[in-house]
């Protein structure tokens, strides 16, 4: 009977730290998953940032062929707002593969601050002033365009993510709820198989004490 129960406790014990184990695994799956799901939502944020930032450099430049330009201080204020965004953006990555397409940002960026800050530059001429705003007019929105489709790309990737997330942590939930709902079963079933094999016991005990009794040495 002993050796029986030690089976038992043995298969038990090895159940709880596989069940266990594997409940760490999942764990630590999921908490990875929704890391990598804060991770993407804070560069969708810095990305939209940079964008609004950019645009605001677009209208002020806008602005300076109507009646009432935007005033040169505010205008570098905004290209400075845009310049750290995209430093920031460059700041947090480090797979090359996005490091190359962060570049190229960083140095169309840069191409359009240099610009717009050209167009604001009261020391040169109207005409040099002109064509700088131009230029920068250009560079803007194919900037502007390149950090929109920046924007969806992560946003499609973050969809992708989070669904795919979500279905791993459902998974997760049911085997939970299976492996912790398999402990009672278990136990219970150690306990019919041990008092079994201890019924078994007695009763094989019983049945010699009435062998002795009635005269049977055998």
């Amino acid at each position: 009977m002993k050796k029986k129960i030690i089976i038992l406790l043995s298969v038990a014990c090895i159940f709880a730290l596989v069940g266990g184990a594997y409940l760490l695994f999942e764990i630590n799956k999921i908490d990875s998953n929704f890391r990598h799901l804060v991770m993407l939502h804070k560069v969708e944020g810095l990305r939209e940032s940079l964008l609004l930032s950019t645009q605001s450099v677009e209208s002020d430049l806008f602005s300076q062929s109507t009646m009432f330009p935007e005033a040169p201080d505010n205008v570098e204020n905004d290209v400075k707002t845009m310049t750290n965004a995209v430093q920031v953006c460059t700041g947090c990555h480090h797979e090359e593969n996005v490091l190359v397409r962060l570049k190229d940002l960083q140095h169309k960026t840069d191409r359009f601050s240099a610009a717009a800050r050209m167009a604001m530059d009261k020391s040169s001429s109207t005409s040099r002033r002109r064509a700088a705003r131009d230029r920068a007019i250009l560079l803007g929105q194919s900037l502007t365009d390149k950090i929109g489709s920046m924007i969806i790309f992560t946003k499609e990737i973050l969809h992708r993510r989070t669904r795919h997330s979500l279905r791993e942590a459902n998974h997760a939930r049911i085997l939970v709820i299976l492996v912790v709902s398999a402990g009672p079963f278990f136990l219970a079933l150690f306990g019919i198989l041990a008092a079994r094999s201890f019924t078994q016991q007695m009763t094989k005990l019983l049945d010699a004490t009435k062998k002795l009794k009635g005269g049977e040495l055998n």
